[in-house]
């Protein structure tokens, strides 16, 4: 069923409904990323996450793989249909576009480790999440110019930015922040003072949560590296509370 439509007055287009419909080896009920499946499949059937490495071909997703920070800012700036800023200028110097054409892979076999990232959509067309990201304000780099987007993102980095990501108001009293999080997380002492006000506002905005951490208490783990998993799921509730999906 199809209905067309004016693309920018030029061009026609359609809207189409079809089903998207696949099982994932990682959403057994046995495999501990099962609790994940009814967040991450949402997230897949609109073409916002994709089995990773792309090129595998096991029927796994990857949902418990590490999520590094190339990833999570894609999947945050696709997710949240924020225009892509046209490159004029770098903002990282390790972060690039490999011109149109050249067989770099988007989140190939070996996009945890490469060097100069390529960055890609499905179609080979250069774009910039990172750039993008940066110049809303939802990703910083570090000190010395780079945004490291092979790296691991760790639970509390991403809380900072998912709290900018959906603009959420942060108290500015570091201590008590602190103080609120040790009410809720056993592990409240391990969380960085810079992280702790996005924390406690993204667990209060119900966009992450705790771990189990035995006797009905959590803790938030907050140098842990984050999951595909749990990174896909904090977007997909920061999506469904802007009503994006």
């Amino acid at each position: 069923m199809t209905a067309p439509f004016q693309f920018n007055g030029k061009t026609e287009g359609y809207y189409a409904v079809f089903l998207a419909d696949r099982v994932f080896k990682d959403f057994t009920s046995q495999s501990e990323a099962a609790w994940a499946y009814s967040s991450v499949m949402p997230m897949w059937a609109k073409g916002l996450v994709e089995p990773l490495p792309i090129d595998r071909t096991d029927n796994n997703f990857g949902a418990g793989n590490n999520i590094n920070r190339l990833e999570f800012t894609t999947i945050l700036i696709k997710g949240l249909g924020l225009l892509i800023i046209e490159k004029t200028s770098s903002v990282f110097s390790d972060v690039y576009a490999t011109p149109e054409g050249n067989n770099g892979s988007y989140f190939g076999s070996n996009y945890s480790s490469a060097n100069g990232f390529k960055i890609y959509d499905q179609s080979h067309t250069p774009v910039q999440y990172a750039e993008t990201a940066a110049r809303y304000g939802i990703i910083a780099g570090y000190p010395d110019g780079t945004f490291k987007p092979a790296n691991s993102l760790t639970r509390q980095e991403a809380a900072v930015i998912l709290a900018r990501a959906a603009n959420l108001k942060l108290l500015s009293d570091g201590d008590k922040a602190k103080t609120d999080l040790e009410r809720i997380f056993t592990d409240a002492s391990a969380i960085q003072p810079w992280a702790a006000p996005s924390i406690l506002a993204a667990y209060r905005a119900r966009l992450i949560a705790g771990l189990p951490d035995g006797d009905k208490k959590i803790k938030f783990a907050p140098n842990d590296p984050l999951t595909r998993a749990q990174a896909i799921t904090m977007v997909y509730r920061l999506l469904e509370k802007q009503k994006k999906i």
